[in-house]
């Protein structure tokens, strides 16, 4: 009996010295994004940013599934020419997605009074996820994460 109980002890012991580091994760500060984190969003997530997008932050997590986001603002009336030429093109963007908004949640002091917000998959195995904030009117500020399935 008492082999058997050292036996389930060392188990337990293994086991968590296995999945000890599974729910770390690596993650950078928001900072604006050097033109070479631009670039490697925009092959990644298979989009270009028109010329009117001011990008504003961006954010790495290194863990078990890989995450960036990124943040950036663009005049309302350009804002469907880009949908129209992305993979969002396919989303459905709905007015109350609280996952999304949590997704955000370290971009924003406050949630915005009206957004859209949806997600993606993509051909390259990854998903991108968006919450766009129309409160402006004149101005839209665009979320974007690109993470692992």
């Amino acid at each position: 009996m008492v082999a058997y109980g050292r036996q389930r002890l060392s188990w337990c012991l293994v086991l968590s010295l296995l999945f000890a580091g599974c729910d770390k994760v690596s993650s950078t500060p928001l900072k604006a994004p050097t033109a070479e984190q631009r670039a490697e969003f925009e092959r990644d997530a298979t989009i270009s940013f028109p010329n009117s997008a001011k990008l504003v932050s961006w954010r790495e997590e290194q863990g078990m599934d890989s995450a960036t986001w990124l943040q950036f603002k663009m005049p309302a009336k350009d804002f469907q020419a880009f949908i129209d030429s992305s993979p969002l093109r396919e989303a459905t963007l709905a007015g109350d997605d609280a996952y999304q908004m949590h997704q955000f949640r370290d971009f924003m002091a406050t949630p915005p009074t009206q957004y859209r917000a949806g997600q993606q998959a993509l051909a390259n195995g990854r998903v991108l996820n968006v919450l766009v904030d129309e409160s402006d009117g004149t101005t839209v500020i665009v979320y974007l994460m690109l993470h692992d399935k």
